[in-house]
């Protein structure tokens, strides 16, 4: 009857064994199926054999380094509370060493240790050799390794600034400058910085090949507000900027075959600038009356008062200073204004205005400008017709700002109480016997003062 046991322990032993080494083959690079079998005869044999598989057919270190960390992993695993002894050392500084590994058993016991040695000799520097003494030789992406590019600069391929240049974490573009943003309008989080990029010979003409990365080689969103021959109007969102502290920023450029990732949705709290001809998504727009954005802008088509265009419900939190932008082009002959107001969750305004023009009265341009329960005009202030104006309005330590033209004329009011939550906003023409008209409308967050940056010199990238 013992002998029996012994029998029956001893197949579910081995079936306990197979069933996690089917589970952990899932996940592996290598089959180690055959790793650990039924007995102690087997147990040791097959862990020197698979070993000596792994280590002869991994290319390079950095995978040797990988598939053997899963395979004595996944052999720790299986034989703990099985009465063994296990243990090993596994490094990558100067080469591949796995030493003092022992197993032992009732009846067995083994040593194994395995080490290769840098490969510099080739010219490439695999993971973890560059400390070894590559030569200039040495092919950035092989030495620093692209998903291990910043951990490598200064430790394990200290050598690689040196004698291969700067890493690049985006393969296929030739070029970066540092750009060196300053903050003292206390700590920011996901704030919209504005840079003006000077155009360079290395750039496509539309400027399509900008690219923005952290001291982290993390992709930063942007949006390309404008361009000339001369230089851009970009927008990056930066995660965190600190009080009082420089952080630094990557442009990257040099990328012929490169297409656009300027994104204003991705950029700011909120964003349309009507680029697909469509009010009606992206976001959507809701409205009972005739407008229009086949013409890349958002149009009023009827002549009639107060016809507004509501936003889709979003959700942007009122603790933030915030600044409301947008581009308008105010086209009646006689009496219309231009405005945009920013509503709560019960459709109360919080904040509004925007430029109106009034020959009908004999009251020139002006502007207007609302909180929640008090309206102010001002009159015979200069506002033309016929062009396209910038329009700014600010939520600002208990202020509401109205700014036309950028700064040629500036008017505010108290902000009565704490403002809520934005969540609508709405856009109200008014007798435009032409239509009014709408552009870039982007919400997005404001320090004063807002930050500064400087560009740094070019750097080629290898």
């Amino acid at each position: 009857m013992r002998g029996q046991w012994y029998i029956v322990a001893a197949v579910l032993f081995s079936f306990s064994l197979l069933t996690l080494f089917n589970i952990f083959n899932s996940y592996s690079r290598i089959d180690y199926t055959s790793v650990l079998k039924n007995d102690e005869d087997l147990i040791f044999p097959n862990l020197v054999e698979e070993l000596n598989n792994t280590v002869e057919n991994s290319e390079n270190i950095k995978n040797l380094n990988a598939d053997v960390g899963d395979l004595l992993e996944m052999a720790e695993n299986s034989l703990i509370g099985k009465g063994y002894f296990f243990r090993y050392n596994l490094s990558t500084s100067g080469g591949f060493n796995l030493s003092n590994l022992e197993l032992a058993g009732k009846n067995l016991k083994i040593n194994y240790k395995y080490y290769r040695p840098p490969e510099c000799d080739d010219g490439i520097c695999d993971f973890g050799e560059c400390s070894s003494g590559c030569t200039s030789d040495c092919s950035i992406a092989d030495c620093c390794g692209i998903e291990d590019c910043n951990l490598a600069i200064g430790e394990n391929c200290s050598n690689c600034e040196t004698d291969c240049g700067p890493c690049n974490p985006i393969p296929g573009w030739s070029f970066r400058r540092e750009i060196n943003i300053s903050n003292t309008g206390g700590d920011l989080t996901d704030y919209q910085v504005k840079i003006t990029v000077d155009y360079d010979s290395d750039m496509q003409s539309d400027y399509d090949d900008l690219r923005f990365a952290d001291t982290n080689s993390n992709n930063l969103s942007y949006w390309i507000e404008d361009y000339t021959t001369s230089n851009a109007t970009v927008w990056v969102k930066v995660p965190f900027l600190e009080n009082n502290t420089n952080t630094t920023i990557y442009m990257y450029y040099g990328n012929p075959s490169a297409s656009s990732a300027s994104n204003g949705t991705n950029t700011f709290e909120f964003f349309d600038n009507f680029d697909d001809g469509d009010y009606t998504n992206n976001p959507t727009w809701i409205t009972s009356q005739n407008w229009i954005a086949s013409n890349y802008y958002l149009q009023l088509q009827d002549s009639f008062l107060g016809m507004n265009i509501y936003s889709e419900n979003i959700s942007i939190s009122s603790t933030t200073n915030l600044l409301i932008e947008y581009d308008t082009y105010i086209a009646c002959t006689l009496a219309c204004y231009n405005k945009m107001y920013l509503y709560n969750s019960t459709d109360d305004i919080l904040f509004g205005g925007g430029p109106f023009h009034d020959d009908y009265n004999n009251r020139d341009g002006g502007l207007i400008i609302q909180n929640t329960s008090t309206s102010n005009m001002w009159t015979s202030l200069g506002v033309s017709t016929g062009s396209w104006k910038k329009i700014k309005l600010y939520i600002y330590l208990g202020k509401c700002v109205i700014d036309y033209d950028n700064g040629n004329i500036i008017r505010s009011m108290d902000c009565e109480g704490n403002l809520e939550d934005i969540q609508r906003i709405r856009i109200s023409g008014w007798y435009h016997t032409n239509g009014a008209r709408y552009d870039n409308i982007r919400v997005r967050k404001y320090a004063s003062p807002e930050p500064t940056y400087t560009m740094g010199s070019e750097e080629p990238l290898s």
